[in-house]
C-alpha cells in the first residue's frame, strides 16, 4: 500500500531518473510511520531489515548528527525530505509559535539539509525549491550603542577606527 502511495506522490519516471526503487521508498515510509507494523511484516527476509527498520525510525525520533548524515546519504530519505520541504517545509514553521522564535535557524536548516545530501544537485531540477533555497536571511545589524545617547548608533567599525 506505501509502495502505491509512494508512486503516486514521487511517479515511476522520478524514482526510476532518482535510482530509487518503489520498494525502498516504501519501506522507508512504513519504517516511519508505523515501524511496529512493519516489524511485524511476515515477509521481511531477515534480521537485517528489522535493524533497518528501526534505524530509519531513529532518524527522526533519536537524533544524532551520525544518522542524520545516514539520512542524507540515503536516496529514498532524500526524495522523502525533499518532497516534506517542497510541500509544507516554510509553512509548518509558520503554524507553530515556537518554531517561529527560531525561523531563520529553521529556514537555514532547510538549505543545508537540500544541500548537503546525495541528491542535492538533481533534487533542484525535480522539486520546487527555489523558495526555500533563494530565501536570504536578513542582515543582521551589529552596532554598539552609547549609554548616554540612545538614539545614535556606533557601527562596530568606527569604534574600532577611533583614536581616543
Amino acid at each position: 500500500m506505501l509502495q502505491t502511495y509512494a508512486v503516486c506522490i514521487f511517479g515511476k519516471p522520478l524514482l526510476e531518473r532518482m535510482g530509487v526503487t518503489k520498494q525502498e521508498i516504501g519501506f522507508c515510509l512504513g519504517s516511519l510511520i508505523k515501524p511496529k507494523q512493519m516489524l511485524q511484516q511476515k515477509n521481511l527476509s531477515s534480521a537485517h531489515d528489522k535493524v533497518n527498520i528501526m534505524n530509519i525510525y531513529f532518524y527522526l525520533y533519536k537524533f544524532s548528527l551520525q544518522r542524520l548524515q545516514s539520512m542524507l546519504d540515503s536516496k529514498p530519505m532524500t526524495l522523502i525530505l525533499a518532497y516534506y520541504i517542497q510541500e509544507s517545509g516554510q509553512e509548518r514553521i509558520h503554524r507553530s509559535p515556537i518554531m517561529m522564535k527560531y525561523e531563520m535557524a529553521y529556514y537555514e536548516a532547510q538549505k543545508v539539509l537540500l544541500r548537503s545530501n546525495c541528491l542535492s544537485d538533481q533534487l533542484q531540477q525535480e522539486f520546487d525549491l527555489k523558495k526555500v533555497l533563494e530565501f536570504e536571511l536578513p542582515a543582521i545589524d551589529i552596532s554598539l550603542k552609547d549609554d548616554d545617547d540612545d538614539d545614535q548608533s556606533y557601527p562596530m567599525s568606527s569604534m574600532i577606527n577611533s583614536t581616543n
